[in-house]
C-alpha cells in the first residue's frame, strides 16, 4: 500500500535522525512517532524527493531515492515525497539493493 499524505519533516523534531552517506541521505524515526503521526510523506524547498520507507523491528526507515542533503529542526524545511510500504509488503530484494540515481547499490545496515 502506498501512502500519499504530506507532512513536514521538522514536525518530527528530535526523534528524526538524518545523515549523509556518500551523497545519499537517509533518516529514520521511532515507530511510535510514525504511528502517532499516521501516514508519513515528506517534501526540501521546492524540489520533490522520492523516499522509500520500510520498517524493521520498531523503527521505520526512510531512504531517499533522489540524493539530496537533509537537515533537521533549525534548518530549512524539507518537503519530501515518499512511498510507504507496510511491514511484509516490501519486496525481499529491496533490503539488498535499491535504485539510486539510476544505478543499483547495496544498502548499508543501519
Amino acid at each position: 500500500m502506498v501512502a500519499n499524505n504530506l507532512l513536514e519533516l521538522y514536525v518530527l523534531g528530535h526523534e528524526t535522525i538524518a545523515y549523509v552517506d556518500n551523497g545519499c541521505t537517509s533518516c529514520f524515526v521511532r515507530y511510535e512517532t510514525a504511528q502517532e503521526l499516521g501516514i508519513l510523506k515528506y517534501v526540501v524547498g521546492e524540489q520533490r524527493v522520492d523516499l522509500i520507507m520500510w520498517s524493521c523491528a520498531r523503527t521505520f526507515y526512510m531512504h531517499v531515492v533522489n540524493c539530496l542533503p537533509v537537515q533537521i529542526k533549525g534548518g530549512p524545511k524539507f518537503n519530501l515525497r515518499c512511498k510507504i510500504f507496510r511491514k511484509g509488503e516490501m519486496p525481499r530484494h529491496f533490503f539488498n539493493f535499491m535504485l539510486d540515481n539510476g544505478t543499483l547499490r547495496h544498502l548499508k545496515t543501519i
